[in-house]
């Protein structure tokens, strides 16, 4: 144990984001990568002021889904299908959708909050218990998931497993598709996602704004290429705009390039991250690769991160361009920036995804101050 950092991270103020039952993710025992995230079933004060799952206003309806529905989608005793109730869904309405398996693909609705992990029972949308009642959004390896153009932040998705997407065009996202999208996700799980391109998991375009928050990753992959062209991203494409992702772990995703994370003209942020055991197969870097875009990481843990011999970059990687602003991590290797560490996590489990720190020793264990604000933005 290295006693002066322990004390030094004791000592400074961190930052909490209360997220529901269990889930002040930056005190030990607990952090964001405890069973996949720390994902807990309820939403707590901060969850419910930014994403609105506060009871609906007079003005906006609550519409109901189940995997038999046929009804009015007024009640769980009328649910309606998933697709009824997105093409019937105005801005300000909330979708509950009961656990099971819904195929994709969907258009999401702008303005509206899609929200899963009910039961059939439920009276506020804040009972919603995604890891007692899993609800599924599948692709079916056949087509991408979801899709999300000129959505504004005020769309929601919540609460779902997001899984078996495919994209065998040059756009990318084999799960999402966004285009000019300010959506914000929270408590989903992104697994068994490809792509023949770009971004196993999402491609983000034009002006998009798109955030992540306590999400997790995984098992996710894309770069059909070359050595002379290796393709990009395991989970993600930023073309342009900006990525942010707060709270989430990323573990065992892969690309001929970019393990995690590829830019060319847009910007991906991290915070508050575990990034480990992702790969690049062909290329440079093992988890972030920005040829010619930023990345800003704070507060993250990169460790475990390969590429094959003679590739630079397991952990970071950037060819030309913006240089990376990394501040306050614990990169495996070290990495120039105010802060940063190179100190073994010692996770626990690794090999089955349990990444929980098992001592105090990451920067994530005690959280250090970000300078960046848990608002809704």
């Amino acid at each position: 144990m290295n006693t002066s950092l322990n004390t030094k991270m004791n000592t400074q103020r961190h930052l909490r984001l209360p997220y529901g039952r269990g889930s002040v993710v930056f005190d030990p025992p607990q952090s964001p990568l405890v069973k996949g995230g720390g994902f807990s079933g309820r939403v707590a004060a901060w969850a419910v002021a930014c994403i609105g799952l506060a009871a609906s206003s007079a003005t906006a309806a609550t519409l109901h889904v189940s995997t038999s529905g046929g009804g009015d989608c007024s009640s769980w005793a009328q649910p309606c299908s998933l697709s009824a109730a997105l093409s019937a869904a105005s801005s300000g309405d909330q979708i509950w959708v009961k656990a099971g398996t819904y195929s994709g693909p969907i258009t999401l609705a702008n303005g509206t909050k899609l929200i899963g992990g009910f039961n059939g029972m439920e009276l506020v949308a804040s009972a919603s218990n995604p890891t007692a009642n899993v609800t599924i959004l599948d692709g079916g390896s056949s087509d991408r998931v979801i899709y999300s153009s000129d959505d504004a932040a005020s769309t929601v998705v919540r609460g779902f497993t997001i899984q078996n997407g495919k994209d065998d065009g040059m756009d990318g996202g084999g799960a999402l598709a966004l285009e000019n999208s300010g959506a914000i996700f929270v408590q989903c799980i992104f697994k068994n996602n490809v792509a023949a391109y770009f971004g196993g998991v999402l491609a983000v375009r034009g002006s998009s704004s798109p955030h992540f928050v306590n999400c997790k990753f995984h098992d996710n992959g894309s770069g059909s290429g070359t050595s002379v062209q290796p393709m990009g991203g395991g989970v993600m494409f930023v073309h342009s705009g900006t990525a942010t992702f707060t709270n989430c772990l990323f573990h065992d995703n892969k690309a001929g390039e970019g393990g995690v994370f590829m830019t060319l003209h847009g910007i991906g942020k991290f915070y508050n991250c575990t990034i480990a055991g992702n790969q690049a197969t062909i290329g440079d870097g093992g988890a972030l690769f920005a040829p010619n875009g930023r990345v800003v990481v704070r507060n993250s843990v990169l460790w475990g991160n390969t590429v094959p011999s003679g590739k630079s970059g397991p952990q970071i990687h950037n060819q030309y361009g913006y240089l990376p602003s990394v501040k306050r991590c614990n990169v495996e290797g070290g990495f120039s920036g105010a802060g940063n560490i190179n100190s073994d996590p010692l996770f626990v489990n690794p090999g089955i995804g349990q990444l929980r720190h098992s001592e105090y020793l990451s920067v994530q264990g005690r959280g250090q101050q970000l300078g960046y604000s848990a608002g809704c933005g």
